[in-house]
């Protein structure tokens, strides 16, 4: 039979790059949507200190996570079919998952994990067609941007709590000092299998 045969080194190479694109077309684009690092330890410190108030610390988190999504869901959400760019009738088909840490390491983050398929409508015809693959590149980092102008806004109308910005112009919590940022940065944190992971955020 032909399938029995040794394949050659090239027939070899050509099936498994075939394969590792199949495989990743498949799997889910994970966008990580996170808090800064004073964020997460203000809200570690108040659930003992204040722990009425700790709350408004997630509720201004979630808040910003889902004005990230709404922004992502209605800029990313196109499909291609042949040289069309088609909005998706029925947004992104995405998952969301909220989390309070990585490990032992206090972190308040989301992933949300995106289909690489949007339902379009081609010419009254509802079909499935592949995500365009620079939508969310080129929205990403204006969600992240989304996030922490919501966040910030939240956490001063809930709490005051006022911005600063750290060495890389991100917003931070003034309140937290410096010394404790080892303590609450993680390592990575990703939900497998996804294809790429897209930080939304920084901090």
């Amino acid at each position: 039979m032909i399938g029995d045969r040794d394949e050659l080194p090239e027939e070899r190479l050509a099936r498994l790059a075939r394969e590792r694109k199949e495989a990743a077309a498949a799997a889910p684009v994970e966008i990580l949507i996170k808090a800064h690092w004073t964020v997460s330890a203000l809200w570690d410190a108040m659930r003992v200190r204040q722990p009425e108030l700790a709350p408004r610390v997630v509720a201004a988190h979630d808040e910003a996570v889902d004005a990230a999504v709404r922004y992502l869901d209605t800029e990313a959400g196109y499909g291609v079919v042949g040289a069309r760019y088609l909005e998706a009738v029925d947004g992104l088909q995405a998952v969301l998952t909220r989390h309070d840490r990585v490990g032992d390491v206090v972190h308040l983050h989301a992933h949300l994990l995106v289909e690489q398929t949007v339902t379009v409508d081609d010419r009254g015809r509802r079909v499935r067609a592949p995500l365009d693959p620079g939508a969310l590149q080129r929205t990403h980092q204006a969600a992240g941007s989304l996030y922490e102008l919501v966040a910030f806004e939240a956490l001063y109308r809930g709490l005051r709590v006022r911005a600063g910005r750290d060495e890389r112009r991100d917003r931070r919590v003034t309140q937290v000092p410096d010394r404790l940022r080892d303590r609450y940065r993680p390592g990575a944190c990703r939900i497998a299998p996804a294809s790429r992971l897209l930080v939304a955020t920084t901090g």
